[in-house]
């Protein structure tokens, strides 16, 4: 049966679909096909990179489906991985990218042509994937689809295709509240290569923290595989939104519970900026950045051409040329019949020769000039190229001609550097003496600079897989890195750069300290906070500014409260949090993230072990609000997890002092708490100048005390938060936010429980658990 099957395989890749190999890259097109990963079902190879093409007849789009799957699992799948691309004539736009043993959805392209990329690293390795593809109508699949994700009510309608070069959407009933259970699919595209721009001009949905419930979600792209943009609910009016392609994918959702008013939204077809006759067979080309392609592109060229374009920069940059699109003599070997060569200056050093379809990688200059030289001899079925350019300005960093690059290898010994001059994959597996651990210094780095670090980065974690310990790319340095064993796991990964690279790390063994007792706090932040005065929560943080911070999650993934960490197993929070559930199984704790409604990959999620609440904690008067939350797992300490200091109990309580509060919760009175860390500066207040306030009626204990200012204070969802003030060079929980009248009245303070009275209650629970 299984002979049979391979020949009928076999048959059928031969029928239906044209398929040729080179190497690791296979080209199908037809009807419909069917490939694997090399040597499925047995385990696919290390350091392996293939490509697949797969291309339809003209007005069908691909439907892809995977019969098997199985690859390294990773977190934002950064080892083995499968990226499948819509090819459009004019850019890629990436569907996603895949790994571990989950079988993708079905896959639907936006055109008539998929690429796919598999890549592994030098570790672990697994079964692979099996996929068949096959060749759908493009309106009928695209209009059933829809007719499926919309509201058939006449009253309620919603979703479809615009095509016009703007308009708007509203969600069902707009003004009014939307309906419950209404699921709406709109689908804004352009007939040429226009780029959409989306704007909100009313936004109201039900609010949470993941967008679980109520939601808009919006995708770069034509169909519901697309690149996720973003995923939107509260009342927050979204950024501007703009597609990479010509398509956009917008789906509301809403379900049986809350209805809020909805959003209105405006869309625009922004052209691409025109390219003259003379661009596009040479030019002089003078800018920081621009576009240029190849003659007749994207409808392929068939004339003989020699063409010159001489892009210049400013005097202190260098160009790097960025391809979007390749495609140039794929019927001949050797680039005999047409290629693209590369020089820095005015047709000096050769960068580069390049023909084919495998996309180059970013080229960069010496020099503020680059020469783009274009040749055809006529051949046919080749599209051209498109291509940007945008100016690099090189940072001056001191190299000493004595450091050399530092092998990728196994380094065991207490102390030493790490040189890394040329972009290149590596990693460092640093094995330090037992009962130590590994402090990691970043002395210099100056690397490709992006958002997300997507382009070049530098990646440390304890051993091969752990929880990540610190991420950066461009020129941020970091504090002292400090893993929590005696090895270090260090990658530096390069995807897409031909920029020279430079870092140096230096790194040595120290000593295990006792700061995780809490008998002794020589290793408890040392991270100054900047001072700022603002409303409320008005004032967001940086990811890193707190590290200290932790969410105290409930269920359904809401924000409940926030506390303090004391050490890789202890966080300290308010009783009053779990008042009406201190069951453990109910609750996590969230350390090192900033916005709760995105993952950046730094997130560290604990379940709870034991809920100690102080023992004379008063559910009516407040009193003695304070507990202990005890972890599961241990957390990893890096840029964004850290941990606080407390005062001693003879420490005086710096009255008139502005410290801070960080956290989740709400920007206004009854409001719902918000996704983004926030903080404020409230002034620390006497007990005897708050008692003396109506509003307390001397309900302020010896074991509180108050803090705020005009507009200054905490709110619902902050229960728990610490309050921190610096001395010497030492951030210090001096309270933890318990109970208040309202949010930020005027002559009205917030109430915080006194954590230098519960220093011993504190050390003895730790000590005796």
């Amino acid at each position: 049966m299984f002979f049979f099957f391979w020949i009928f395989s076999l048959m059928l890749k031969t029928i239906i679909c044209n398929a040729i190999s080179k190497g690791c890259y296979e080209y199908q097109d037809g009807y419909l096909g069917m490939f694997s990963s090399k040597n499925y079902p047995n385990k696919y190879e290390n350091n392996a990179f293939c490509e697949w093409k797969l291309t339809s007849p003209n007005s069908t789009v691909i439907q892809l489906r995977f019969t098997d799957f199985e690859l390294e699992k990773s977190s934002g799948c950064r080892y083995d991985f499968l990226e499948i691309y819509n090819e459009n004539p004019i850019n890629f736009s990436l569907i996603g990218r895949f790994c571990g043993n989950e079988i993708p959805d079905v896959i639907i392209s936006s055109s008539n042509s998929i690429y796919l990329r598999f890549q592994t690293d030098k570790h672990d390795v697994k079964r692979g994937f099996e996929a068949t593809w096959i060749a759908v109508s493009k309106n009928h699949f695209e209009e059933s689809y829809i007719s499926k994700r919309h509201v058939n009510t006449e009253k309620d309608k919603c979703g479809g295709i615009r095509n016009s070069n703007e308009g708007s959407i509203t969600s069902p009933n707009f003004p009014n509240n939307y309906p419950a259970s209404s699921h709406c699919v709109w689908i804004l595209e352009s007939n040429q290569s226009s780029k959409i721009v989306l704007n909100f001009k009313s936004f109201d949905l039900e609010k949470h923290i993941e967008c679980r419930y109520d939601y808009v979600v919006v995708k770069d792209g034509r169909t519901r595989n697309a690149k996720v943009i973003g995923q939107y609910c509260g009342s927050r009016i979204p950024q501007e939104i703009s597609t990479n392609g010509s398509a956009l994918y917008i789906e509301f959702v809403s379900d049986t519970s809350t209805q809020n008013k909805g959003f209105e939204a405006a869309w625009k077809m922004i052209p691409p900026p025109p390219i003259s006759t003379l661009q596009r067979c040479g030019a002089i080309l003078n800018g920081e950045t621009g576009v240029l392609i190849s003659p007749e592109y994207p409808n392929g060229f068939q004339n003989k051409d020699l063409c010159t374009w001489i892009i210049n920069v400013p005097e202190s940059g260098q160009v790097e040329l960025i391809f979007e699109d390749f495609h140039v003599d794929v019927e001949h070997t050797g680039c005999s019949k047409a290629y693209v060569q590369l020089h820095d200056g005015h047709l000096g050093q050769k960068l580069g020769l390049f023909c084919g379809t495998y996309l180059p990688k970013s080229v960069l200059s010496k020099t503020n000039s680059m020469t783009v030289v274009f040749l055809s001899d006529g051949v046919k079925a080749s599209r051209g190229f498109r291509a940007r350019w945008v100016t690099t300005y090189p940072r001056r960093i001191f190299i000493n001609p004595s450091d050399q690059d530092t092998a990728c290898s196994e380094l065991v010994k207490p102390t030493g550097y790490i040189n890394v001059i040329k972009p290149k994959n590596c990693t460092w597996n640093i094995t330090v003496p037992v009962k130590k651990l590994v402090e990691i210094f970043i002395i210099n780095i100056d690397m490709a600079d992006d958002p997300d670090c997507h382009r070049e980065r530098i990646e440390v974690r304890d051993y091969v897989n752990a929880p990540l310990l610190f991420r950066t790319c461009g020129q941020l340095k970091s504090k002292p890195i400090l893993t929590s064993s005696n090895t270090a796991f260090i990658q530096h990964m390069v995807l897409n750069t031909s920029r020279l690279s430079f870092l140096k790390l230096f790194w040595q063994a120290v000593d295990i300290t006792n700061s995780i007792h809490l008998q002794r706090y020589d290793n408890c932040a040392s991270m100054p906070l900047e001072s700022v005065k603002l409303p409320i929560f008005d004032g967001m943080s940086s990811p890193s500014k707190f590290p200290w911070v932790a969410a105290v999650i409930g269920m359904y993934g809401r924000i409940h409260c926030a506390g303090a960490i004391l050490s890789p197993e202890w966080v300290l929070t308010a009783a009053h949090c779990f008042q009406r559930l201190p069951l453990r199984l109910v609750w996590r704790i969230r350390a090192g993230d900033y916005d709760l409604m995105k993952d950046d990959g730094f997130e560290q999620d604990r379940a709870i072990k034991n809920i100690f609440i102080h023992p004379n904690y008063g559910f009516i008067t407040h009193d003695n609000d304070i507990a202990l939350l005890q972890l599961e797992e241990r957390l990893y300490f890096n840029d964004r997890v850290s941990n606080v200091c407390l005062p001693s109990e003879n420490t005086e309580l710096p009255i008139g002092k502005k410290c801070s509060v960080a956290g989740w919760g709400a920007r206004k009175f009854l409001r719902q708490p918000e996704g983004l860390l926030a903080h404020v500066e409230p002034k620390i207040v006497s007990q005897n100048e708050c008692n003396s306030l109506k509003a307390y009626n001397k309900r302020v204990t010896d074991r509180m005390f108050c803090a705020g200012d005009d507009g200054v204070d905490s709110c619902q969802g902050d229960g728990g938060s610490p309050i921190i003030c610096i001395d010497q060079n030492h951030s210090f929980a001096f309270g933890l936010a318990s109970w208040g009248n309202g949010c930020a009245f005027p002559g009205k303070y917030g109430v915080y429980t006194d954590v230098r009275k519960f220093r011993q209650w504190i050390d003895d629970t730790i000590e005796l658990n």
